[in-house]
């Protein structure tokens, strides 16, 4: 019954020429089940020899292609359904769905109607509509992963394995804790970790690793392969740019992976896997196979032949060219790490140890901030959903100094500024909000709504102004409105500082021929357009108004038409902050030799700047 209900059981591939292409097989084959009791075995390492023994006969042209057996003798009782299955045709999820249908049918359910075939995804994939701008975006990536492959070259023919096991209780902070920090998700930190092992081995500051993802995106709103057995699994390029610290390079890995486009379904269509080479490093976290997660608690998944996790065949890491593969998963509370290499033993060792020792960096170094407990449902001024957002950090609290609140960029959250502008200036209260527009994911939000959420945070921490407001980019725009909107309720700015932010994106687009661009940046910013007389009332009521412009052309850009637009922001006076207000009411001071980003890394820079702020802070409290 689990045979004929999943058609992946069935794929077959047959070699034409240089290649191989899938087909379903419409023979259906009797299933033979092996049986073993472990108890007639007479040492330890025999029943891997059985079970290897099952699976040797696999065929992908002509089957079987898969393979089953039941286990019974344990000491305690129990028996185990054991499954062998080709790489080809199965992927980690597919493991557990395989495994909840297996108790289904043990209990005498059904399994229901079927999904989406993996005949239709695969389809939906090979017609996946792709933009210049993604294709653009490949292109970069693919070639300098090209050079990195060169950095690699490993002449070493044997394959090392090794693997490391957390704690339970580093297991749980990196799975729960950490992640409010840098408002992360568990790859950011993971690979974070895998960049600096990539920098011990490389002496390179700049890697790149080929990242698998489990490929199930929502490409086509009629499929639901939610229950389809097969490999789904999609390959690509990603950086791994480690920083000056631990904060900056989880920040800097954060932002490239919020940046792959529809989390890198489109590579294999537009390239494939065999015309670009893929960076000769893998990663792949399979996510958490902790027992006693079905509802009777009897069921769950195992592997029979390793300590941990999934059982990987040696075929499936012959297929490939790889140098290093590692592979993550959790089980029974353990967040585990198998790793296979043709470097030397002595540098896989070194490369496990820094791996495993920067992951506890990474966790002490999260767990380390001090996080106030604003963890709230639902902010009810604004009635717009929280759950489980932290809305800002707090850092500093000298006596009578000012509170500067500062406002995220587009890509980033709080994080942003860490390492920079929170670093010097110790001498004011400073309040770092995340990007709530990130974590709503709702492309319709605009910056009025933005504007009323924040306010009502801004209010429990200083519930009378004057204010002061700093934002980069994205966060130019946010602190516009939510100033726009204190000083329609009558409050009073005493400083509203702009870090390179592009205002007026409608009318920039208009002035390059692009006026129907409206995703060139980000709707959001397209859309925004206050009124005249509400920037009128804006600047008779602030005190300062400063832009911190940069002086070179912003150097990452989706798009030819985001180029074109970035380079005419950076030949503009202000940004087009004069289009919406008196250019006489604008401070400007220019980031010589720096970009829309490259100043944060640009410690001089970041001095200067801070100086500045720091000044029009301390007019603002001895006024």
């Amino acid at each position: 019954m689990l045979r004929d209900h999943h058609d992946a059981f069935q794929l077959r591939f047959k070699k034409t020429e240089d290649k191989y292409v899938q087909f379903y097989e419409s023979n259906r084959d009797e299933v033979v089940l092996n049986t073993l009791d472990i108890q007639s075995l007479g040492r330890e390492d025999q029943l891997n020899d059985v079970l290897t023994k099952w699976q040797s006969g696999f065929n992908i042209e002509n089957g079987p292609t898969f393979c089953v057996g039941y286990l019974h003798g344990y000491d305690d009782g129990s028996a185990r359904v054991w499954f062998a299955m080709h790489h080809l045709i199965v992927d980690s999820v597919s493991w557990r769905i395989i495994c909840q249908d297996l108790q289904t049918l043990y209990n005498g359910g059904s399994l229901g109607q079927k999904g989406s075939s993996y005949r239709q995804w695969a389809q939906a994939v090979q017609d996946y509509s792709y933009s210049e701008a993604e294709k653009l975006y490949w292109n970069h990536l693919v070639e300098d992963a090209s050079s990195f492959n060169q950095k690699l070259i490993s002449t070493n023919k044997v394959s090392h394995h090794t693997s490391f096991t957390l704690t339970a209780d580093e297991t749980k902070s990196l799975l729960r804790n950490c992640h409010q920090a840098y408002d992360t998700q568990i790859n950011d930190l993971l690979l974070s970790a895998l960049g600096y092992a990539l920098q011990e081995t490389t002496r390179s500051h700049i890697n790149y690793v080929t990242l698998e993802g489990h490929g199930r995106e929502d490409i086509d709103s009629t499929l639901n392969i939610s229950s389809t057995v097969g490999w789904f699994t999609t390959l690509y390029p990603v950086v791994l740019e480690i920083g000056d610290d631990l904060g900056s390079s989880i920040s800097n890995i954060k932002e490239c992976l919020r940046q792959v486009p529809n989390k890198g379904i489109g590579y294999g269509t537009i390239f494939g896997y065999l015309e670009k080479a893929l960076p000769q490093v893998s990663f792949n976290y399979l996510g958490q196979f902790d027992q006693g997660t079905s509802a009777t608690g009897f069921w769950s998944l195992v592997d029979v032949t390793g300590e941990y996790g999934l059982d990987r065949s040696d075929s499936s890491e012959e297929a490939n060219d790889n140098v290093i593969d590692v592979t993550g998963l959790c089980f029974n509370g353990h967040m585990c790490f198998n790793i296979a290499s043709h470097l030397s033993l002595e540098e896989t060792e070194r490369f496990k140890a820094v791996f495993k020792m920067k992951l506890e960096q990474i966790i002490e170094h999260t767990l380390s901030f001090v996080h106030p407990q604003k963890d709230i449902k639902e902010s009810t001024s604004t009635g717009m959903a929280v759950d489980h957002f932290e809305p800002y950090f707090e850092f500093h609290n000298p006596p009578g100094g000012a509170v500067l609140f500062i406002l995220p960029p587009g890509e980033g959250g709080a994080e942003s500024y860490f390492n920079n502008i929170v670093q010097q200036l110790t001498q004011f209260k400073l309040v770092l909000f995340n990007n709530y527009y990130l974590h709503l994911k709702s492309p319709q939000t605009s910056f009025e709504e933005l504007a009323k959420f924040y306010i009502s945070y801004v209010k429990q921490i200083q519930p009378k102004g004057p204010y002061n407001f700093l934002g980069w980019s994205f966060g130019g725009l946010l602190s516009l409105e939510i100033s726009r909107q204190l000083v329609g309720a009558g409050e009073k700015i005493d400083n509203l500082i702009f870090i390179d932010s592009y205002f007026n994106v409608k009318k920039a687009c208009s002035d390059i021929n692009q006026a129907d661009e409206v995703d060139i940046i980000d709707r959001i910013n397209y859309f925004y357009s206050p009124k005249e007389a509400d920037m009128k009332q804006l600047v008779s009521n602030t005190r300062n108004i400063v832009l911190f412009k940069a002086a070179k052309l912003n150097d990452t850009y989706r798009s030819d038409n985001q180029l074109l637009l970035f380079d005419y922001y950076m030949k503009s006076d202000f940004n087009n902050l004069d289009t919406l207000m008196d250019p006489q009411s604008i401070q400007l001071f220019h980031l010589a030799d720096d970009t829309h980003a490259s100043w944060v890394k640009n410690e001089h820079q970041v001095t200067s700047m801070c100086n500045s702020i720091s000044s029009k802070l301390k007019q603002a409290v001895g006024k």
